[in-house]
Parts: structure tokens; sequence; C-alpha cells
């Protein structure tokens, strides 16, 4: 330790009450204790918060204020992560963070500070990376060769590249973007910095230079200025161990000091209601908007002021029920309600699959967790599978309209915890009182399908459809009770149906406009056809091309004569089969429940027994269905589900490039299928097939992709380096079973994706020089740490136990024996292996794949790239049945 201490306590510690146990207790030191600590020779901050995670997190902050529209924070942010003066190598930082167990380093440029950020899975992994990642905050090398390939350049044909520069292009135009910069102009002084794009816009990031950019770090980049904090399960000797060690050289100090009040005076002349018009590029007809109000509010310093404002906020449009939502909209679009935001910690996890003696409606098992939390979530998984073809195209209205409609509640059944005498007659229920009901039993709730929470995109399980909530654990029987009686009495209307199918065509509007949207849309289309003999997947009868016409239809008809009985009447069928999935003769569905470590499964089955056979039986009787059910599926387990490959049947390479009018950068995914196993089969013992490494290979190219698509890798270095793209990936989309490789925000998509054809042909004749065994370990260090952080709260730990289910894994012990010891025994002539097998695929023009280019409207597509075949969003949107 120095003679001087580098870091000296700054104040009493502060303890963050994590519940209201900690309130009642009034004990000041109950709950997350927090230390401040003070540089010695400046006024640089370490918070230190310690929170029972696995995950520890660094936030270094810097106040970054801006005079024009050059983007001068957002050059720093990307230049910063480039190389320092004690660690000048481009790509030493990320190394190190994959080393270490830790997610890659990263920032993000807002209005008034910039922030850099590291995840790790360890506390010594966070100590290694801390002082490397703040020598590149205090001492980045900014040169020549840096400004040129991350912010702005002319390529040899004239052409205006860049990362940064490509980054903005495909922003710039959004509805979003125009619509905060000027709503922003017309609210603030012209001096302020949030009159200001912090990221820069491209006419002026041309004019920006170099020396700018070292001034601008001179003058906001001094430690007086910066704030670093620290979460996570720290020990109390970390600050003596690490901080005090961290060298006294690379935290430097000017006696700059930018943290004084910031310019938030009026803009000049009358400040009276003012309002501006603003048009922004579309390939839709002019038929959609955005519409914004915005006034100033408290100074940041009036935190009481901001957190009242925050509730009416909350009040007014934090639920469809809101006046706001109300008043706009009529009935919710969105069948996700989010109403609040809580923070679990966990301490330890048990987990349990219980397969019923009797099916409790669709439900035959039920996975539980108990962890460290005051709350439960439940997830009820119901197998839409072998739902009717023509019923799939109505799921985006049903799974909106679902739990967001209003109820008929029958005779009979309980409706108010007061009550424990059944209603003596119906009772009609208002959407906004469900709502209302429901937003104060839980912190959320929804219906989806699949783990996918937009209308017509998704990550996985896409022939489940998912009911959920999250509530106290005191409150889960009322939770359970409504979530029963909204999934059984729901009343689907014209209105209802009109006012969500508007909704959607808007939200299509805007997809339309994302090339996030359109490559996905597109992509879904072109590889996701099922083959001749077996249903379309959901993800194709869902995207907004097979939406937008069955949107419009709804409306048009509904508009002509107000009726919508034949809609209603798919919506009924659809409701019909998941309340009687185990009677489809199906594979039955599941629950899964995420319980405080005190409580036991058996009380929360019982309790959705007894709300599910109450409502069901007046279900049954009103739709004249017999109430004994088939007891086929008792004792049976739905897991593992088998997942045949969503790749479309190719028998040749599949070239086709989608030009779009509103972009202004392209965007490209190559993909085929993958057929390689990643869990166990079942068709032998767990640990045979264990000891025999079925999976190496899929671990293997999982290692691999996560080589090659660093920041600094392979890929990245291919087309970020020379200002093509912003960035270029490999990965596996696991439930598609489909392997796919994407450039991302390319200012020259042909030269990108020439240049990982490039890459990967010498890497085919020059293996030794790209990867060595020093790269394998970090690899597998990134593995290692993403399956850490699939566990660090109840929500992941949930979905990562139906994940473990699904793929055939009987417990959490048995999946972890899975991951560690595949990862451990991946070795360079595995991921050598792989590399020849699957990823020299890409650069075979023969093999049967989809190559995806999405651009601007105009880009050339050279015929030696391939035998691309030009079609339009209409042309594509015209091959859906919309009858």
């Amino acid at each position: 330790m120095n003679s001087k201490a580098l870091f000296v306590k700054d104040c009493d510690d502060v303890f963050i009450q994590r519940s209201s146990n900690d309130v009642k207790s009034n004990n000041p030191t109950s709950g997350f204790r927090t230390s401040v600590y003070k540089h010695s020779e400046s006024n640089m901050r370490v918070v230190v918060c310690r929170m029972p995670s696995p995950i520890y997190s660094a936030y270094i902050t810097v106040p970054t204020l801006s005079v024009n529209n050059k983007g001068l924070p957002h050059a720093l942010e990307h230049l910063v992560l480039c190389g320092s003066k004690n660690y000048p190598i481009r790509g030493y930082l990320g190394a190190l963070a994959a080393r270490n167990c830790s997610l890659e380093t990263n920032g993000y440029t807002s209005g008034d500070h910039t922030e850099y950020t590291i995840f790790s899975a360890a506390e010594d992994a966070m100590a290694n990376i801390l002082p490397v990642f703040l020598d590149h905050v205090f001492n980045p090398l900014l040169s020549d060769s840096q400004f040129i390939t991350e912010v702005y350049h002319y390529d040899e044909t004239g052409k205006e590249k860049g990362v940064m520069f490509s980054e903005m292009a495909s922003r710039e135009n959004s509805v979003d973007f125009l619509e905060y910069y000027n709503i922003s102009r017309l609210i603030w002084n012209s001096s302020a910095t949030h009159s200001y794009a912090s990221g820069g816009k491209t006419c002026d990031i041309a004019t920006l230079t170099k020396e700018e950019v070292i001034d601008y770090h001179r003058k906001y980049y001094d430690a007086n200025n910066v704030t670093v904090i620290l979460t996570g399960a720290f020990t109390n000797d970390f600050e003596e161990k690490y901080l005090q060690t961290i060298p006294s050289d690379i935290i430097t100090s000017r006696g700059c000091d930018s943290r004084a009040p910031m310019d938030c005076s009026l803009p000049d002349g009358d400040n009276r209601l003012t309002h501006k018009t603003v048009e922004f590029p579309s390939s839709d007809t002019g038929s959609t908007g955005s519409l914004s109000f915005a006034w100033r509010g408290p100074p940041h310093e009036d935190i009481e002021t901001a957190i009242a404002l925050e509730i009416m906020n909350e009040y007014l449009s934090g639920s469809s029920s809101s006046p706001l939502h109300m008043w706009v909209v009529g009935v919710p679009p969105s069948s996700l309600l989010a109403t609040s935001v809580e923070t679990f910690m966990f301490t330890h996890i048990l987990h349990r699959l219980i397969v019923l003696d009797k099916p409790i409606g669709p439900v035959n098992a039920v996975q539980t967790i108990n962890v460290d939390s005051g709350f439960v979530e439940m997830e009820m998984q119901i197998p839409i599978n072998d739902i009717p073809d023509e019923l799939r195209k109505y799921l985006v209205l049903f799974q909106s309209i679902l739990l967001s409609a209003h109820l008929l509640l029958p005779a009979g059944i309980i409706y108010d915890d007061g009550d424990s005498i059944p209603l003596q007659s119906a009772k009609y229920v208002p959407y906004a009182e469900f709502e209302s009901r429901m937003s104060h039993y839980t912190t959320y709730y929804g219906s989806h399908v699949g783990y996918g929470l937009l209308p017509f995109s998704f990550n996985w399980l896409d022939d489940m459809f998912v009911i959920n909530f999250r509530a106290p654990y005191k409150r889960y029987p009322s939770a359970m009770r409504l979530t029963v009686q909204g999934i059984m009495f729901p009343e689907f209307t014209a209105d209802s149906i009109l006012t969500n199918a508007q909704a959607h065509l808007v939200y299509i509007s805007e997809r339309k406009q994302d090339i996030e949207g359109v490559l996905f849309t597109a992509a879904t289309h072109f590889a996701g056809a099922s083959p001749a003999d077996t249903p379309m997947m959901n993800k194709r009868h869902m995207c907004f091309l097979a939406q937008e016409k069955f949107m419009k239809r709804i409306i048009e008809q509904i508009k002509k004569d107000g009726n919508a009985e034949d809609v209603i009447e798919k919506l009924k069928e659809i409701q019909h089969i998941l309340i009687r999935a185990t009677s489809y003769g199906g594979r039955g569905g599941f629950m899964a429940l995420s319980l405080p470590s005190s409580e036991t499964p058996e009380d929360y089955i019982s309790i959705f027994e007894n709300e599910w056979n109450m409502c069901y039986e007046k279900y049954a009787e009103h739709n004249g269905i017999a109430t004994k059910e088939s007891t086929e599926l008792a004792n049976r387990s739905p897991f593992p589900i088998d997942y045949a490959s969503r790749f479309s049947a190719l028998e040749k390479p599949l070239f086709i490039h989608v030009p779009v009018q509103s972009l202004h950068v392209s965007k490209s995914v190559f993909v085929f299928a993958l057929d390689t196993p990643s869990c166990p089969t079942g068709k032998r013992s767990f640990d045979d097939e264990l000891s025999d490494l079925i999976a190496l290979d899929y671990y293997a190219l999982w290692m691999l992709s996560e080589f090659l698509k660093r920041m600094n890798g392979p890929v990245g270095n291919a087309v970020r380096s020379k200002g093509y793209a912003y960035g270029g990936f490999l990965y596996i989309l696991w439930e598609s079973k489909w392997i796919a490789l994407e450039i991302d925000y390319a200012s020259d998509i042909v030269k990108a994706v020439d240049a990982v054809k490039q890459l990967f042909l010498d890497m085919q004749d020059n293996w030794d020089s790209y990867l060595s065994e020093t790269d394998v370990s970090l690899a597998r260090s990134t593995v290692i740490y993403k399956t850490t952080a699939n566990q660090s709260t109840p929500m992941e730990m949930l979905s990562q136990t139906v994940f473990n289910s699904v793929h055939g894994f009987s417990s959490a012990e048995e999946h972890s024996r899975w991951c560690s010891t595949h990862i451990a025994a991946v070795g360079m002539s595995d991921m050598r292996r792989v590399f020849d097998k699957y990823v020299c695929r890409f650069i075979d023009d023969d093999y049967p794949m989809l190559r995806l280019l999405v651009t601007p409207a105009g880009v050339a597509i050279p015929e030696e790239l391939g035998p691309y075949k030009q079609t339009t969003l209409e042309e594509i949107s015209a091959t859906y049945e919309t009858e």
C-alpha cells in the first residue's frame, strides 16, 4: 500500500434499504451498504455499493456537454476504447475483459454525460480490469488512424465512411431522433447542451477534426469530473486490497472542473406555446406520424419534485387504463403492462419439477425454484403447435386483447377478495377496472406468443403461448384469481378489435422504417418457410408483412358494417384451444414458478387448481362442454420439447436484396440450418451422451463465434477498421436451429460483405495467425460469463429453468454439468473443425442458405457478389394470403 492513501473515505457509509422489513426495523445499518471514496489528488469519487449479486458492475461517468452538432462526446466514446498510453494495442481492453469472465467494455453518450460500463462474474476480475479501463478513459491514444476509422473519412471512391458516421446516418432521419432533437431545440436556449445532438449529425461530423477531439478530452475527461460506481458482492477489504493499489499515474488531473451548473436558460424570443412540424423520410403514404408535447421540468437537484412528476406520469400514462392512454388509444394495443420495476437478490436456489397426477387445465407439470425474494414469478406455458393453420394469423390480435379486455363474469364465482360468497348474478367488469386491480396486485402481467415482448418479433418458444405475472407473494392468490378470470371470461368486441388493429397498423408503419425490423421480418419470411407437409411457423404468420394486409382488411370490414363476428369467433377458438390444451391430444403445457425460499410449491399449485376449477366449471357450462377432462396426460412430463429445424428446405442458395426508400445504411444476414445437437437428445442416458460430448461442435461453434465477433476480433476488424460497417457478428439461433452471420449498419455493404469473405478465405490458409491458445481461453471465459449472467436474478433463473426443461435437462445442476464439461473440453482443434465444417459455408456460394441484403434504395449490388434478386417489402407482403 502507498504511504499516502490514493483514496480516502468521503463520508459515512449509507445503507440503501432493500425491503419493507428494513424500513420497519428502524435499523440504520440494514440493507445494502454503500461507501464513497474520494481521490486524494482530485475530486474524483468511487462509489461502492455492496449487493448480493453474482455479477459485478462498473460505471465510469464523465459529464460531457455539447456546443455544436459535431458529436464530440460521441467521438470520444468511440476513441477511448481503442487504446491508451499504457496499453496502446487496440483490443487489449476487450481481450482483458474476456480473459476475466466479463463482457466487453462498452459506452454510451447522453445529452450531458458519457458512461462506460463493464460487467464481470468475479471481484478479482473487476479489480484486474478497472485500472486498465481507467487508463483508457484518462489517457487515450487518439491517433490519426483511429479517428479515420472510428469517426470519419472518405474512401478511394469518394464515399463518406466511418463507424460513428455510419451509426448516425442510420439514426438521424428516424422519427425518434427528429422528434427529440427538434423538441430540445424548442425548449432550450441555443447555447444549452441539450439543444444539440450529442451523437452528432452527419453534415457536422464531416467537419470534425482530431484536434477538436483532443481539446475536448483535455477539458472534460479530467479526474475532477469523473465518478466511478461499482456494484456487486464486494468483500469488506475491496477498497484496501484493490482501490488503493491502482497505479497513481493513471488518474490524471489538469485542474479542469466541468461540473459547473449547465446553461438551462429559456430560448431567445417568445417563450409562450410554440410548435413545429417536422417531416421525415418514409416509404409510407403519409398516413402515420408522431405527436409530442414537452415543457421544462424542475432542476435536477429538486429530487422531491422529480419523483412527484414520475408518479404523476405513471398515473397519466403508465398503464392501459391511465387517462392519456384512454384518451389516445381507447383500449390497450399491447398485452404487456409494466407498472414498476423491482430489484431481486437471492442467496440460494432450489429447483423442482412436479409432474401432476391430474392436469390442471392446460398444465400437467409445474417447475418451481425457491429464491431469496419476496415476490412470485409465474409463467404459464401453453402449447399452440397444434393450432389450426387458419387461426395463426389471429394470434397477434389475440395476445394484445387477452388480459386487456372487458370481462363478463358468470354467477357462481368469487370476484372480490373480501367476498366469501359467490356472485349471485353475472357481473360486467370494464377492462379499466380489471387492469387497475391487476396493477394493484402485480408489478407486471402479460400474455404473448413465446418470449418475444413485441407484437411481431420473438426470442424463442414461438409455439408456446405464455401468460405471466409477477406479484408480492402475499398477493399471489388475488393475482392468480384475476388472471384465470381474464383467461376464461374476456369479452371480444368489435371496438376492441378495431382499436387494437389500428394500433398494430401504426406500429407496422414504424417497423417498416426500422432496419432491424425489416431485416428480421424479411429473414423470417425467406428462411422460415415451413416444409409443405407441416404448418407454417407462428413467427412467419405473425411478422408485420403478413399482418399488414390482414389488419387492414379487419379495419375495413368493421368500419364498413360494424361487424366483427367472424374475427370474434376465431379469437374464441384460440381461447378455447388454450383453455383445453390437454384435451386436444397435444403434449400439454406447464407452469413455472419462482417462489420465496420459505414457501412450498404445493400451496401455490393448490391455489391455482382451486381458481382454475371454479372458473372452468362455469366456462364449460356456458360453452356446452363436458367437465370431465381427458386424463391422457396424467403423470406425463411435457419435456423435452422436440424442435425440428425452422429453416426453409432450400435446394440451392437464395440471394435476396430488399431496398427500402427510408433507410440510410445497410444490413445483411446470411443464415442456414445448424445440424448439430446442443442438448441431450434423449436417445441414450444423459451420462452416456455427456461422456461422448455429443454437443462439442455446438460449444466449439459458440466459442468461435464469441472470438470472431469481439469488437476488435477478426470480423469486427475486417469491416469496422476500414469504416465499411459498425460491426459484424456470428451467432447461433438455437431455438430455430439457425446459424447467422450479420453485418451491422454498413455504409458500404458490398465492401463489407467482400471483406468478411476474404477474411474467411485467409483464415482457411493462415489459421494459426488468427487464433492462439490465449484466444481460445478468452472465448471460453466469455461463454462462462454469459452462462453465469443467465442465472443472476430470479427472473433469469426462471427463464433458465424453462430452457433447461424444454431441452431435456432434469435439473439446473444437470445443465450446469453439461455446459461446464463441454466448455472445458473445447480446444483449438475443435474450433478449427467447426470453422471448416460450418463457418466456411458462408464463403461457399453454392451452399443452400439465405443471403439477405437490406439497403437504402438505389444501392447497386454487383454481379460478382452473387446473383441477388431484388424484391420490395410490398412484393413480399403480397405473397401472404389474407382471406
